[in-house]
C-alpha cells in the first residue's frame, strides 16, 4: 500500500513548467501559456469569460500563432476550468509568456522522500498501537 502512495505522489509530483522563448515548439509538448490583458478579451469566444492561462498541448507552433488543445483554462480568479476538446489558435501578441512542462529530478526526490518518511511513520504507528495494551489479553490478574 505504501508503495502504491509513493508511486502515486512521484508521478503527481515530478514535473515542474519551465518558461521558454522558444517560438517555435514541438507537436505534442505540453505547455501552460498565460494571456496578455488583450488576449484575454480577444480570446473570450472561444476560451470564455476571463480566461488568462491555459494549459494544454501544441498541436502546431507557427510563427503568427500557438495552436493548443486546451486541457484546463483559469480565470484572472484563479479558478479552474477543464476543456472538453476546445482547441484553440492563439496568435503570438496575445501570449504573455509560455511554459513548458517538463520532469523534475528535485520534485521528483522530495515527493518519493516524503512518501517514505510518511510510509515509515505510519508502519511505525500501527506497530506500536498493535503492541500496545496488556499482554495478559485484557484480564487483570489480583
Amino acid at each position: 500500500m505504501a508503495l502504491a502512495v509513493a508511486f502515486l505522489l512521484s508521478v503527481n509530483g515530478c514535473y515542474a513548467f519551465i518558461p521558454t522563448t522558444n517560438p517555435a515548439l514541438p507537436e505534442r509538448t505540453p505547455v501552460s501559456v498565460h494571456l496578455t490583458l488583450a488576449g484575454t478579451v480577444a480570446m473570450q469566444s472561444t476560451l470564455g469569460a476571463g480566461v488568462n492561462e491555459v494549459d494544454g498541448t501544441v498541436l502546431r507552433s507557427r510563427a503568427d500563432s500557438l495552436v493548443l488543445a486546451v486541457e484546463n483554462m483559469y480565470t484572472t480568479g484563479r479558478q479552474k476550468f477543464e476543456s472538453s476538446g476546445t482547441t484553440a489558435a492563439i496568435p503570438r501578441p496575445y501570449i504573455e509568456d509560455v511554459k513548458v512542462r517538463t520532469f523534475s529530478r528535485k520534485r521528483t526526490t522530495l515527493t518519493i522522500i516524503g512518501a517514505l518518511v510518511l510510509a515509515i511513520v505510519g508502519a511505525a504507528g500501527v506497530s506500536a498501537a498493535s503492541g500496545s495494551g496488556n499482554p495478559g489479553g485484557g484480564v487483570i490478574q489480583p
